[in-house]
């Protein structure tokens, strides 16, 4: 019986990490990171907020098109498969602190599918108010851990 229930434990450890928290961590750390390089490359003053003031000053500019084709090509596809990732496997989900940013993490990518076809019309100025969670990708390395940690 105990050992059935370890068994039990460790197997869903496993899918935990191999389904849910790896893939999810390996998509939005990537994002994260591919965001900074983003930044760094093409901010007039490497900050976030520089960056973010061209994109709005000037939706014909360089930082514009730059962000739409880095939206397009990187950051879309990682969300739409870590909410893949999400939607699949999120009956391996313990941590209720992951649950809200990973609802957010759907709805800002889902936001941005229709943004996306808006400025295939023409539609620069097209933009979402629902951010990208920003406590996601430290909330998910800490719940790597810990399933890590569990799991040895």
């Amino acid at each position: 019986q105990y050992m059935d229930k370890r068994r039990l434990r460790a197997d869903r450890l496993n899918d935990q990490l191999k389904l849910l928290h790896g893939p999810l961590l390996a998509c939005v750390a990537t994002s994260h990171s591919a965001y900074k390089a983003m930044v760094e490359l093409h901010s007039p003053d490497k900050t976030a907020e520089g960056f973010t003031a061209a994109v709005r000053e000037d939706r014909l500019g360089y930082s514009a098109i730059t962000y739409r084709t880095w939206m397009k090509e990187v950051f879309m596809p990682l969300n739409e498969r870590a909410s893949e990732i999400f939607i699949t496997h999120s009956n391996l989900l313990d941590s209720q602190i992951l649950l809200a940013p990973l609802l957010q993490l759907m709805a800002h990518t889902k936001a941005f599918a229709v943004i996306a076809k808006r400025w295939e019309r023409g539609d620069l100025k097209a933009g979402s108010t629902i951010a990208f969670p920003s406590e996601l990708q430290d909330l998910l390395f800490k719940e790597y851990d810990r399933l890590k940690n569990e799991q040895q």
